[in-house]
């Protein structure tokens, strides 16, 4: 449990990859240091991933979000 980092590449679970739920991803992004995986419909698998800002529209948003 968070211990693979930024780009490692893994299997993705949820029980309807056609309509993906934010508990999907925080399931998913609990193997990754960040806590952040995203899924890779194309490969059938998650990343680990990382974030260095958050955007609404061509706006940064501060913390907390």
């Amino acid at each position: 449990m968070f211990s693979q980092f930024v780009d490692f590449n893994f299997g993705w679970y949820a029980e309807d990859n056609k309509n993906l739920k934010f508990e999907d991803f925080k399931l998913n992004g609990q193997y990754c240091k960040s806590g952040l995986a995203f899924y890779n419909e194309e490969m059938g698998s998650a990343k680990c991933a990382d974030t260095y800002k958050i955007m609404q529209g061509n706006k940064v948003l501060e913390s907390p979000y």
